[in-house]
């Protein structure tokens, strides 16, 4: 196995926004969005308790007061949020939509709304639940994903060494029954699947359109899938075609035209690229896909800013970490703490917070620095590899890891 493909099943086991219901996964909600080392210290050093979390507007202000464990992300007017043990979605006024408690062995952080169903969990299995909190399709699999397309992909059978993976509609009704060993969600009208130990593409008929041919497989993004072929990754359209000429030993889904790829066998220099495979004149390292129009880069010094499509740098590096831009906005972090800049750069919300999450639906989960507290110096020379986002791969340990 090639060392890329080491680190691409360590990021996708780390980042799969997908629940396997099973004792032995782990909530990813205490994560924090910087460095995961420096913000450790926070806790183990007993500079800090377990951070407050509420929700800010684009002025900065609490509209939501900071009374939780952990806030994701608003989706469809309604947030996860946790208490103690307790899972919970708040709509934007903060008001209590429903409430799920994690007692018991099952420890998978419930997914936000996606097409008006939340995928959540029971000890018994996977489910979905409409926004009263009902299941309106029963927790019975033991693995999903988020609806995507209109379907979403579910483990209805597993043994040792097996699993049987199809799609259900949103009544629940298994429309495409498979069976595959393992599947991603739709999109761009495709869903990758595999069988036989190899990944195609099949449409919503359930019949491949692109046969299983591949070790590793991305979900079609801008009508372009990143697979493996021969060792190397490269880029194939809807036809299964090659997009364009040439290989890598890394390759992201494309974003807002743009893709982050690595030539590089020991997986240590990245570039961009665009549709048509064309090398991007970028003077530094970028770091992640693009989003609303900016690339995020990293200098050799280990400071953060931002690229535009055409690789000249818009914001100079100067922070220490930093997040994807959304809504016109991208969190930053300087001297431990996160704030929000603009496009132009200008800072619009001041750094006070010991951890944030992007904007949605014009709010952001925020996290307030105690005033006690001193602030570590967050460890900026830690290098993690560009991070896929590959829309609902099963977080299943055991399919993970016979997909590579």
């Amino acid at each position: 196995m090639h060392r890329f493909q080491l680190i691409l099943a360590a990021v996708w086991l780390a980042f799969l926004p997908v629940a396997a219901c099973s004792s032995a996964a782990l909530a990813n909600g205490d994560m924090f969005s910087g460095d995961p080392v420096a913000q450790q210290a926070w806790l183990e050093k007993g500079l800090m308790k377990q951070p407050l979390y509420g929700f800010i507007d684009k002025s900065g202000h609490f509209s939501i007061n900071p009374t939780y464990n952990f806030a994701g992300q608003f989706s469809e007017k309604a947030a996860l949020v946790r208490a103690h043990r307790t899972f919970q979605y708040i709509d934007p006024e903060g008001k209590l939509l429903f409430e799920r408690d994690t007692k018991g062995p099952v420890t998978v952080t419930p997914r936000p709304f996606k097409q008006g169903l939340a995928l959540t969990f029971q000890p018994e299995g996977c489910g979905y639940v409409d926004n009263s909190g009902k299941f309106v399709i029963a927790p019975k699999y033991q693995a999903a994903g988020d609806f995507s397309e209109g379907l979403a992909q579910v483990c209805y059978g597993a043994e040792i060494g097996h699993s049987t993976w199809g799609f259900i509609d949103k009544s629940g009704k298994l429309v495409i029954a498979g069976p595959f060993e393992s599947a991603m969600g739709f999109s761009n009208g495709l869903a990758a699947a595999r069988k036989d130990d190899r990944w195609g593409y099949i449409d919503p008929t359930g019949s491949f359109v692109i046969k299983p041919q591949y070790l590793a497989a991305t979900d079609f993004c801008e009508n372009r899938a990143a697979v493996v072929t021969d060792g190397l990754w490269v880029y194939i359209d809807k036809s299964g075609k090659a997009a364009f000429d040439g290989s890598f030993s890394y390759a992201m889904p494309f974003s807002d035209g743009i893709a982050v790829v690595c030539r590089d066998k020991e997986g240590d220099v990245y570039e961009c690229i665009d549709a048509s495979g064309k090398s991007i004149n970028l003077s530094l390292q970028p770091i992640a896909s693009c989003t609303e129009g900016l690339i995020r880069v990293k200098d050799k010094n280990g400071k953060f800013g931002f690229a535009d499509k055409s690789g000249a740098i818009v914001i100079a590096p100067q922070y220490e970490a930093t997040l994807a831009f959304a809504e016109g906005l991208a969190a930053v972090s300087l001297d431990g703490k996160w704030g929000f800049i603009d496009k132009s750069g200008k800072m619009v919300i001041k750094p006070a917070f010991i951890d944030v999450k992007p904007f949605s639906e014009g709010l952001a989960g925020a996290a307030p620095i105690p005033t006690s507290a001193s602030i570590p110096t967050p460890a900026s020379t830690t290098t993690v590899a560009p991070v896929p986002t590959t829309r609902g791969t099963p977080l299943s340990m055991r399919s993970l890891a016979r997909s590579h």
